[in-house]
């Protein structure tokens, strides 16, 4: 799986599926069906486990909010 670093603006969603802790702190691993984005670990984020989350990348590839969605049916 290839990691993805969006540009400022970029949205990404996937599944929050757990975090790591790397030299520079503690991240949340999100994932979709490609790739996956690091986001610095906050405690809010541990409620949204093995939810789908969105969020958009901020000043410098950083990510200010991880926002769950609502899983359901589409037509």
């Amino acid at each position: 799986m290839a990691h993805a670093n969006p540009i400022e603006g970029e949205a990404f969603s996937g599944i929050y599926k757990h975090s790591v802790n790397l030299g520079s702190g503690k991240y949340a691993i999100i994932e979709n069906a490609k790739e996956f984005v690091l986001v610095p670990w906050k405690p809010s984020i541990e409620d949204m486990r093995g939810k789908i989350v969105s969020n958009v990348a901020g000043p410098n590839r950083t990510w200010d909010t991880v926002i769950a969605r609502q899983r359901g049916l589409e037509i």
